[in-house]
């Protein structure tokens, strides 16, 4: 997965330029996302109950959106499936 910050005349926006179809998210990464009192940007991550969005619909490929599906072994970490036509 890679998202990038786009920083010009329109703004400060995080935008996403590569997606798997399944992703391990850090724990932290969706402590920091869920926290209602960070600065946020257009495209930030967002965490809705078992869903993991982010992205600036309109650019790159849009705003994926994944559901959780279970753990890893190793380290714990959530593991996300990206749900079909998500963008």
């Amino acid at each position: 997965m890679t998202v990038m910050r786009v920083e010009d005349e329109r703004g400060v926006r995080a935008v996403v330029t590569q997606a798997e179809d399944v992703i391990h998210v850090a724990p932290e990464l969706l402590t920091y996302a869920a926290d209602p009192n960070r600065e946020r940007i257009v495209g930030d991550g967002e965490v809705d109950g078992d869903l993991f969005s982010f992205g600036t619909p309109g650019e790159g490929l849009g705003r994926p959106t994944y559901r959780r599906t279970g753990s890893e072994t190793v380290h714990g970490w959530p593991i996300y499936q990206r749900l079909d036509g998500s963008s």
